[in-house]
């Protein structure tokens, strides 16, 4: 009886061992699993902000470029902006190292004269987490006129002079995207047919802001009559006969010339016609227009008679002198205000060095 007690007894406490044993080791394999889940949650908000660090570093190159071709924070606009070496902490003179918050983190620039070349360090920060890059960049200055800007006339689509009578000539050099028909119009200067060079763009805003008139909606300058300065029509512009215009007519529209003795001079470095939509001459004798005409549509002077022409012709569309009577366009240097693109001539540019691209 008294073993059998024993025996029990023994069992019971075998059980309660193994209870135990099992109790620990689901604690043990629990605490682990979540050791690992913690770990895990860790390592990818880590990875994470990794991730995050390295994309504001570049954003950093890319804002240190920006400055160098366009404002920098020292004022300047030719690309000699430079900040104290690396590994200098950020401040707010124009030449300390610059420092932006962007998103969840900021990133730190340092522009550096290497040699001949630029060196940029830039520095992302997400949470602590830091990566610092490096390229060194070749820095090119503009010439200060955009390569379309050395044509005569140029246009993003065809130019078509066939038909033409009398005295025509063309003094410069022609380009167009598309096809050119010269007809029998001597060109003294270059031909140049599937050209690549852009058409510029027009910052509208900036001509608006510096207008001596706007006008809301369409405006006809009456016959017989003289204007001077800077003219922003939100619409349409008829020009009739017998009108001198000395400065700026910028439309949102469509410019349309509509009568005779016509003479339009502009008052550089302001263009003298801009137009959103087409230029058109109809059949008008005796059309004098001196400085930048630009047109976003075409520039149509069909049947005109006694056409003279002193600047730059830029159209966006084609270009349509056929059947006119007596026409004469001479190129004029300008390097009008407030225009983007039309090539590389006009504008800096800054290129990476071959295999300059390091990490600290």
């Amino acid at each position: 009886m008294i073993r059998k007690a024993h025996r029990t007894l023994n069992q019971n406490g075998a059980a309660l061992i193994f209870t135990f044993i099992i109790m620990v080791t689901l604690i043990i394999i629990a605490s682990a699993y979540v050791f690992l889940i913690t770990y895990d949650t860790r390592n990818l908000g880590g990875q994470k902000n990794n991730v995050a660090a390295f994309y504001l570093a570049e954003a950093g190159l890319n804002k240190a470029i920006w400055y160098l071709l366009n404002t920098a924070p020292d004022g300047s606009t030719d690309g000699s902006w430079r900040t104290t070496a690396y590994p200098a902490a950020p401040g707010a003179g124009a030449n300390d190292p610059k420092s932006e918050a962007l998103g969840e983190g900021t990133y730190t620039m340092w522009v550096e004269t290497s040699g001949a070349n630029i060196l940029i360090t830039a520095r992302g920060t997400v949470n602590g987490i830091e990566r610092i890059i490096t390229q060194v960049f070749d820095y090119t200055p503009g010439d200060g006129v955009s390569e379309v800007f050395t044509y005569s006339v140029y246009s993003g689509g065809n130019i078509d002079f066939s038909g033409s009578k009398g005295i025509a000539q063309v003094l410069g050099d022609i380009g167009a995207q598309g096809n050119i028909d010269q007809g029998t119009v001597p060109i003294l200067g270059d031909v140049d047919e599937n050209a690549s060079v852009t058409i510029p763009t027009v910052d509208y805003s900036e001509y608006e802001n510096i207008a001596t008139t706007v006008v809301n909606g369409n405006h006809v300058f009456a016959a017989n009559s003289s204007y001077v300065g800077m003219w922003y029509v939100k619409g349409d512009v008829e020009i009739k006969q017998n009108v001198t215009i000395t400065g700026t007519v910028v439309a949102e529209g469509n410019i349309s010339f509509t009568g005779n003795n016509i003479i339009v001079t502009a008052v550089p470095p302001y263009p003298a016609l801009i137009a959103q939509g087409n230029i058109v001459g109809g059949s008008g004798n005796n059309l004098t227009i001196t400085g930048v005409v630009y047109s976003e549509g075409n520039f149509e002077f069909n049947d005109c008679n006694n056409f003279l022409f002193s600047g730059n012709l830029i159209v966006g569309g084609d270009v349509q002198l056929s059947s006119a009577n007596n026409f004469n366009l001479t190129f004029v240097s300008n390097d009008p205000p407030y225009f983007s693109g039309g090539g590389t001539g006009g504008d800096p540019s800054i290129n990476s060095i071959s295999n300059s691209w390091g990490e600290i």
